[in-house]
């Protein structure tokens, strides 16, 4: 059952992906779709690091937390209950969540 505090964040990714740009969403869920098919665990982070490396920047920074929920509803992620620690260091080491890519190709 999703909480008063579930909707509110729902709704802000929503309308942070309904202002950005469909060019730049389309971009990040084709490299989101390559990364996830040669990775079988990824975190949002793992995400956000790998299209930055390919030079895929949002208008504002608030749009990566919409791409996690946006793969998740293209049946490209699905949940797990595994956590690990933030590379990243300005996260300070925060656990965040691993998810399953369902659209893995492992290699023969």
């Amino acid at each position: 059952m999703k909480t008063v505090s579930d909707v509110l964040r729902d709704d802000g990714l929503k309308q942070v992906l309904a202002n950005t740009p469909d060019g730049w969403k389309e971009g990040v869920v084709q490299a989101a779709r390559h990364l996830l098919e040669g990775m079988n665990y990824v975190t949002g982070e793992d995400i956000r690091l790998y299209c930055e490396q390919k030079n895929i920047r949002p208008h504002h920074c608030n749009a990566w937390g919409g791409v996690v929920p946006l793969l998740v509803s293209l049946d490209y992620l699905k949940e797990t209950d595994r956590t690990v620690k933030a590379k990243d260091p300005k996260a300070h080491s925060r656990r965040i969540r691993v998810w399953e890519s369902t659209v893995f190709r492992p290699q023969a």
